[in-house]
């Protein structure tokens, strides 16, 4: 699957769609931070198509990624929304559209949903659809879908061009594991806690939607799109494969950590924390960096909280602030993957339907 990113970042979506299990080729991506560009040249190589909104005539591909900017939505700042300059929406689909891409993976924050009293969503549904894409979303905490250390609640969203189901999808949705001799970035357990089945109205459960193809308007679009409570669970992430087994975090093993409160010798006093740092070292098979370096928040410890392999971000000479700023931005691939994973197995059942 030949596949552009928009808005690449530090090419988390990309990293998601391997570990999901779907055999990509990255042709080019779309980036204007020089810092995250400085990142994705390094670990993908591939030629930086800049700002999205003057790409008038991208390189042809299957699919395109999109972590669309977040700021105009996010608790975290204004929440002008669609009055935002950053509101690119339409831009991603129309430059999807002019690249032949059947097929769209969507992540913003889970404000998007509330933002403009609800225009803002509404019109990432009316843009889907006008152009020409259903698309299946649901919103997948980090801690409860991967066992991640951090709560990181994300809107995903898989969106395939009108006829392009299941069967258009052929070789590449495969049975959620890498072919022999891929390297996973971390370890993913499976996905089927990653959104679970059973339907409840618990607090931590997230929202489940989808919305079909059709030029219709906004208020429509809200109309149709349905959302569905998702209670989730609680899962353990220990699995007898995963690849942090026995490995030793400070002088106690991952597997006693997980078995008892008591850390002993552990080199960090985690405090109330320590359970959640146990489960990622468990899960992502690597065990937790120091969290402070020279008194300062360590990004290094940061790029681990979010799934990335060591120096992913770290070792592209960048600053510490320029570091962070990015890792702050981005995306937990294990999360990509379990969320992704799970929203093309609805899109099949819709299909098989």
């Amino acid at each position: 699957m030949r596949v552009g990113a928009l808005c690449a970042g530090y090419g988390g979506l990309e990293l998601g769609l391997q570990l999901a299990g779907i055999d990509t080729d990255l042709v080019w991506v779309a980036e204007t931070d020089k810092h995250a560009s400085a990142v994705l040249d390094a670990r993908f190589g591939v030629p930086n198509l800049g700002d999205l909104t003057e790409i008038a005539d991208p390189p042809q591909v299957d699919a395109i990624t999109a972590g669309f900017p977040c700021q105009p939505v996010s608790h975290a700042g204004r929440r002008a929304g669609i009055d935002d300059e950053r509101w690119l929406i339409r831009d991603v689909v129309s430059v999807a559209r002019r690249a032949g891409a059947q097929w769209l993976f969507l992540e913003n924050v889970r404000g998007l949903l509330t933002a403009n009293q609800g225009d803002a969503f509404g019109q990432v549904l009316d843009a889907l659809a006008e152009g020409g894409f259903d698309a299946e979303w649901a919103c997948v905490r980090a801690d409860q879908s991967v066992g991640a250390c951090h709560r990181r609640d994300r809107w995903f969203a898989v969106a395939h061009a009108d006829g392009a189901g299941s069967e258009a999808w052929g070789d590449a949705r495969r049975a959620s594991q890498l072919e022999d001799g891929g390297e996973p970035v971390g370890h993913t357990p499976s996905v089927a806690y990653a959104c679970g089945e059973r339907h409840g109205g618990g607090q931590d459960g997230g929202e489940v939607g989808c919305v079909d193809g059709g030029a219709e308007g906004e208020a429509s679009q809200r109309q149709r799109a349905r959302q569905v409570p998702v209670d989730r669970g609680a899962a353990s992430v220990a699995d007898a494969d995963s690849p942090g087994r026995g490995e030793q975090c400070g002088s106690v093993p991952v597997e006693q950590k997980l078995r008892s409160p008591e850390r002993g010798g552990s080199q960090v006093g985690w405090g109330d924390y320590a359970d959640a740092i146990a489960r990622w070292e468990w899960a992502s098979g690597r065990c937790a960096p120091a969290p402070v370096t020279d008194s300062k928040l360590s990004s290094r410890f940061v790029e681990w909280m979010m799934g990335l392999p060591d120096g992913w971000v770290t070792g592209a000479g960048l600053s510490r602030s320029q570091e962070l700023k990015m890792l702050g931005n981005g995306v937990v691939p294990q999360q990509a993957a379990a969320a992704y994973g799970w929203l093309l197995e609805q899109i099949g059942e819709m299909d098989e339907g």
